[in-house]
C-alpha cells in the first residue's frame, strides 16, 4: 500500500527531486515495512497454511497402514494452532475419529483418551457456533456412533446425543436428519 501510494503521487509527476529518502532511508523504509507486515503475514497466512497442511496431512493417512494415535496427533498439532478454520479442521477430525469407531464396539483402554479428547473438542464446536445446526447435529451423531466405544458410558453418550435433540431440532425443523439421529 505504501509503494501504491508514492508511486501515485509521484510517477505521475515524474517529480522525485522532493523524494529524497537516500539509501538509507530507503532501507529504514522497507525495515519498518517488514516489521509492521511481518506479523500480518504469520498470522493471515503462514499459520493457517500450516495448520490447513497439518490437517490435509492426517485426512490423506490411509487407516489401515498409519498408526491411529500418530494420525490424531497430527490433527491435534492443527487444532492446537488456532488458526481460522478451526471449524472445519474439528468436524473432519471428529467426523474422522466417528469413522474409525464407529463399528469397533468397546475400544482399549489406551483410545479412551482420545474419544475424551473428541468429546471435548465436539462441545468446544458448539460452543463457538452455536446457532451452527451442522455441529450440533454433527456432535449428536458423535455421540451415536461412539456410545459403544466405552461401555461403562453407554447410557450416558446416548444420553447426551438426545440432550442436543431439542436445541437441533429448533435450529433446523425441516432437516430429515436431526429427527432420524434422535431415532437412532
Amino acid at each position: 500500500f505504501s509503494w501504491a501510494f508514492l508511486s501515485s503521487q509521484y510517477l505521475p509527476q515524474y517529480d522525485f527531486g522532493s523524494l529524497s529518502l537516500g539509501r538509507r532511508g530507503v532501507f529504514a523504509l522497507a525495515a519498518v515495512y517488514a516489521l509492521a507486515l511481518g506479523p500480518l503475514v504469520w498470522t493471515a497466512n503462514i499459520s493457517p497454511l500450516r495448520a490447513n497442511a497439518a490437517v490435509a496431512d492426517a485426512l490423506r493417512s490411509d487407516p489401515e497402514k498409519d498408526d491411529f494415535f500418530a494420525v490424531v496427533d497430527k490433527f491435534e498439532k492443527a487444532l492446537e494452532k488456532g488458526a481460522y478454520g478451526a471449524q472445519e479442521y474439528r468436524l473432519q477430525f471428529i467426523e474422522w475419529v466417528d469413522q474409525q469407531l464407529a463399528n469397533v464396539g468397546q475400544v482399549v483402554p489406551e483410545v479412551l483418551p482420545v474419544l475424551a479428547y473428541v468429546d471435548e473438542q465436539a462441545e468446544r464446536q458448539i460452543a463457538e457456533a452455536p446457532e451452527n445446526a451442522k455441529n450440533w447435529l454433527l456432535v449428536m451423531r458423535h455421540y451415536n456412533y461412539t456410545f459403544a466405544a466405552d461401555p461403562t458410558k453407554r447410557l450416558e453418550r446416548l444420553g447426551r446425543a438426545l440432550e442436543l435433540y431439542p436445541r437441533l431440532s429448533e435450529l433446523s425443523p425441516t432437516r430429515p436428519h436431526v429427527d432420524q439421529e434422535a431415532g437412532y
